[in-house]
Formats: structure tokens, C-alpha cells, sequence
């Protein structure tokens, strides 16, 4: 879609060209994704399960927000979530 600012207003847009097929490519990665977000997400899943595989976990990331997150990053995840959840040796 291409637009431009309509003169005299600056928020109104008008549009001069739309093409409802696109070509981009779909992105799996999302950079905002990251442990503290994931762990915080599934906090009262890990509540319910603690046991919860990081497959599982990898299964249920991937249906709900239709992204890939590495295996490492998710034992992350797990670990702060477990952490936050029973309480760390300092605490």
C-alpha cells in the first residue's frame, strides 16, 4: 500500500495505491520475545505443571505467539519462572 498526507490535515492519510497480494516473507524470529517476557507469559502454567517439558514449553510458544524460540532460550524461561515461582537459595 502506498499513501501520502492529504495537504491542510496532518493526520489523514489518503491512499493512492493498494495491492491486496503481498510478497514479504513470513518472520518467525521476534527479537522482542525474550526470557523475562516468556517467563512472566507462562508463570501460571509452570504454577499448574512445573514439571513442564521444554518441548512442551517449545510446542506451546510456537501455537500461541506462532514463533520459534531456541532450546536454550526456553530453559531459560523455565529457570526464572521455577526461580520466581519457589524462591531463590538467597531468599
Amino acid at each position: 500500500m502506498f499513501a501520502s498526507l492529504i495537504s491542510g490535515h496532518k493526520k489523514t492519510l489518503q491512499v493512492k495505491t493498494y495491492n491486496p497480494k503481498h510478497t514479504c516473507g513470513r518472520v518467525w524470529v521476534n527479537r522482542l520475545v525474550n526470557c523475562s517476557w516468556l517467563a512472566m507469559v507462562y508463570l501460571d502454567e509452570f504454577r499448574i505443571n512445573p514439571t513442564c517439558s521444554v518441548s512442551e514449553l517449545m510446542e506451546r510458544v510456537r501455537k500461541d505467539f506462532n514463533i520459534k524460540v531456541s532450546p536454550s532460550q526456553l530453559y531459560r524461561v523455565r529457570k526464572k519462572a521455577l526461580t520466581k515461582l519457589r524462591g531463590s537459595v538467597t531468599e
